[in-house]
């Protein structure tokens, strides 16, 4: 799908999931597979891009992704993963990567920060797995 590149993905713009969200291709579930829609954009919204980071001694706020179980899409941005790797984590940056888009995957299917593992939020880079509760989660559901 052709989009213009938009700089910051306002979450104006991502809620009500509408505009390019709403135009994904026939994504079809069924009970041997589960399908799900996921936006790699550059960037947030500007109040949460981590541009800059800090304002003096204060960290600004940011977000690596966001989506919606409701509408079964979602959004990871790459630039504030990229930025978050080179002021904290130096050379991490394909684990935060992978580790952004299974959580929002999680999201998709019903996972909520308080589940635990990766889900939580701000999860820390040692969280690799969903826990037993998202897992529960996902298999309970017909559809992811």
């Amino acid at each position: 799908m052709d989009d213009t590149f938009r700089r910051n993905l306002d979450v104006s713009f991502l809620f009500p999931w509408n505009n390019q969200f709403g135009s994904k291709k026939d994504l079809v579930d069924t009970a041997d597979f589960w399908a799900v829609h996921l936006l790699a954009a550059y960037q947030a919204g500007v109040a949460v891009d981590k541009d800059p980071h800090m304002v003096g001694n204060v960290e600004l706020e940011y977000v690596l992704g966001q989506a919606s179980d409701t509408y079964n899409t979602g959004a990871i941005y790459m630039e504030t993963v990229r930025e978050l790797d080179a002021a904290a984590f130096g050379g991490k940056y394909r684990f935060w990567e992978i580790q952004s888009v299974v959580h929002e995957i999680g999201h998709q299917g019903g996972g909520l920060h308080s589940d635990g593992g990766i889900m939580i939020e701000g999860a820390l880079i040692n969280q690799e797995k969903f826990s037993p509760v998202t897992l529960n989660r996902f298999r309970s559901r017909a559809k992811f």
